[in-house]
């Protein structure tokens, strides 16, 4: 007896394995459709030789692509020194196998097969050590909801994300504003000509170009942003609706950091929605630097539900900060390095601190306290600060 479509999609729901909905497709003709769709819906590929079949088969089979609708991609590229591990073990010859270690049609296939996606909405591409540019994405034409990725910031990349008019949100690990001093190239300067000598001498190297600018209309809908660098901030905030942002400072100096702060306040205030969850990292955090920022932040940025890292002071200008923090009527989640505190809070002090923190801002029902590599959730119940161990701290900046 044929069921209805319907049917076969709710019973294929009920099976959660892949490997039981490969059996399935292969052995039902009724099923199949169904099967198919559940199988290739989410795609998670790690090992290169099943990612290089997996990517011909997409390629090959627009039904099948079609069904598509998230990728993930890990792809470990082997350093210099681990180039002779396992030497003896390995089965590819080294005209299988390209400079990165990885196959040789890795990245065509892949290219290839994210072509066929073209309703792929959510894209996660974790290259690790990999100087792999944008041009994978030439062609595609998918809208994504989410991308994330760690590819090499260029033209191809650019050229990408001023296409896609659905995305909102971004995690990139790599920029370069064609603005930023840092990465633009020296301005030349002619050298005093040499007497000419029997010698011929090669031309000197051309400069590079400057790095791809975004279109300004580009990424309309973007409102989560998390990046590596706030270059990547000034460039994508304005006009955009950003509320949602995780990034870090990029200078060590305290003057640059200072810098760097305005001009990020800055190019948030010109988004077209007010931020609601910042989440700023640093690579030393210090009691000034973070009394600094909170004051521009409590003054510029009022609507704030997440905010981390900061830290807690110790003595006297721990008053201050809550002065500070009293001017954010409606922060919800509040994150706070106490690495440096001698002798380290234990569970029932840092209990305490919260329980401190609501009498000055009594909205606050959250606080992540940091100690090295160790993060505490500490959560306001019914008027009752206790620890939570189930919440995942890392997200909780993107639930704002």
């Amino acid at each position: 007896m044929e069921l209805s479509k319907e049917a076969y999609q709710l019973i294929v729901k009920f099976v959660s394995s892949k490997t039981d909905l490969c059996v399935l497709a292969r052995v039902s003709k009724a099923f199949r459709p169904a099967a198919e769709r559940a199988l290739y819906n989410t795609i998670y590929m790690r090992d290169p030789a099943t990612t290089v079949t997996l990517c011909n088969l997409l390629a090959t089979s627009e039904q099948r692509a079609s069904y598509v609708d998230a990728i993930t991609v890990f792809a470990r590229v082997n350093d210099d020194d681990n180039d002779k591990d396992d030497e003896d073990d390995s089965e590819e010859s080294e005209e299988d196998v390209g400079g990165d270690g990885l196959p040789e049609a890795y990245w065509t296939s892949l290219a290839a097969a994210l072509r066929r996606t073209t309703r792929l909405r959510f894209l996660n591409l974790h290259i690790e050590s990999a100087a792999q540019g944008g041009w994978i994405l030439q062609g595609c034409t998918f809208q994504l909801r989410a991308f994330h990725c760690d590819l090499t910031w260029d033209g191809d990349l650019a050229e990408f994300l001023g296409n896609q008019r659905n995305l909102d949100d971004l995690f990139i690990a790599d920029f370069a504003s064609a603005t930023d001093p840092s990465s633009a190239p020296s301005p030349s300067v002619s050298p005093t000509p040499l007497p000419s000598t029997s010698t011929s001498s090669p031309p000197p190297a051309p400069l590079p170009a400057p790095p791809p600018a975004l279109d300004p209309r580009s990424l309309p809908s973007l409102s989560t942003l998390e990046c590596s660098f706030t270059e990547a901030v000034l460039a994508l905030a304005p006009g955009r609706p950003l509320v949602r942002l995780k990034t870090c400072f990029s200078r060590d100096r305290l003057p640059e950091k200072h810098a760097e702060l305005v001009a990020l306040l800055e190019s948030l205030s010109r988004s077209s929605k007010p931020l609601r969850a910042l989440d700023l990292a640093d690579s030393a955090y210090t009691e000034d630097f973070s009394l600094a920022v909170l004051a521009q932040i409590s003054r510029r940025l009022p609507e704030l539900r997440y905010l981390g890292t900061l830290v807690l002071p110790v003595g006297k200008e721990r008053l201050q900060f809550f002065g500070m923090l009293m001017r954010l009527r409606k922060l919800r989640t509040i994150e706070l390095e106490v690495s440096d505190w001698d002798p380290a809070p234990t569970p029932p002090a840092l209990r305490a601190l919260a329980s401190e923190l609501r009498l000055y801002r009594p909205s606050i029902a959250c606080v992540v306290f940091v100690q090295d590599f160790t993060r505490t959730v500490v959560r306001a119940m019914n008027g009752i600060c206790v620890i939570d161990a189930e919440t995942n701290s890392d997200n909780l900046w993107r639930e704002m």
